[in-house]
This record gives structure tokens, C-alpha cells and sequence, in this order.
């Protein structure tokens, strides 16, 4: 996957929102946009740059599946380490997910920073992107409908009526 492309339009559809930055933490968003298929993590765009963050635990597959960003392993809680990246820097406007951070999340991104950070609860914006398909992703498509066409024929045959 073009994890770079993906992440420069996304860039594009941020300073579009008239945001400065934006967090990411849903896992289907990190891995479209980063490539990461672990259970923690999040990735912040902010002013142009990328930065992933994670903790101890996925060091390795971190290195392995992040594309086009830089990776910080952090030794607390990954807002912390990432407001200390936004550090002094005031008036700024930052989105993240309204779709899927919890109301403590929220209140968290609140208080890690109380700098003049306005926190913008932003819905579908990872999601509008991921629903346009690139010729990559319709190969792949294509052959799992394949691939599933032929296991489906021949269970096809096997179903009767009155046989689990």
C-alpha cells in the first residue's frame, strides 16, 4: 500500500478542515494510513509532520509496519508523549476522531495540553478517504472476491434445505 499517498491527502483534507493538526487512534485508520495493525497506538499530523506513537510493547512491529512517518516510543501514555511534540506551540486547532474516542479521551486530550489548543471532535474524516479505492486496493478486492467465488461455488452445492 501507498501509506504515503495516503498520508499526504489526508494532509491535504486537514488543512482543508482548517485544522492545524489531528490525532488518530482508531485501529482501521491507523493501519490505512500507517500501516500499524497493533492494538496501541496513535498517529498525529501536525503542521506537516507525522509522528507515531506506541509504547514498549510493539517496538519491534512498529518499526516493521509504520510507513512514512517517524516513530516515537513512548514510556507513558501516548497523549502525553505526543502533546509533548505539540510543546509550546499556542492557538493551534487539532482534531481527532468524535467516532471513536471515548468522552474521558476526549477530556484527556483536554488536559494533557492547556496551552491555547482548541480540540476539534471531528466525524468520518479518515473514513470519507478510505471509502475511495485506489487500483491497489481494487487488485486485491478483485482477488479476494475471486478467491471467495470459488469457495463459495462449491459450498453452493453442498447446501440443502433441512441440513445444517
Amino acid at each position: 500500500m501507498n501509506h504515503l499517498s495516503r498520508q499526504k491527502i489526508f494532509q491535504k483534507t486537514i488543512e482543508a478542515e482548517g485544522l492545524d493538526g489531528f490525532v488518530i487512534t482508531q485501529p482501521a485508520n491507523l493501519r490505512y494510513l500507517c500501516g500499524y495493525s497493533g492494538s496501541n497506538g496513535l498517529l498525529l499530523f501536525l503542521d506537516g509532520r507525522r509522528v507515531f506513537f506506541t509504547d514498549g510493547r510493539y517496538t519491534q512491529q512498529a518499526r516493521e509496519e509504520v510507513h512514512g512517518v517517524r516513530v516515537v516510543i513512548a514510556k507513558g501514555p501516548l497523549l502525553e508523549a505526543a502533546a509533548r511534540v505539540v510543546g509550546s506551540r499556542k492557538r493551534l486547532a487539532i482534531g481527532f476522531e468524535a467516532d471513536y474516542a471515548s468522552v474521558v479521551a476526549a477530556n484527556d486530550m483536554r488536559r494533557s495540553l492547556r496551552r491555547k489548543v482548541s480540540w476539534k471532535p471531528v466525524s468520518g474524516l479518515v473514513m470519507r478517504q478510505r471509502m475511495v479505492k485506489d487500483a491497489e486496493e481494487l487488485s486485491i478486492i478483485r482477488k479476494a472476491v475471486r478467491m471467495g467465488a470459488a469457495v463459495y461455488g462449491q459450498a453452493v452445492e453442498k447446501i440443502r434445505a433441512g441440513v445444517a
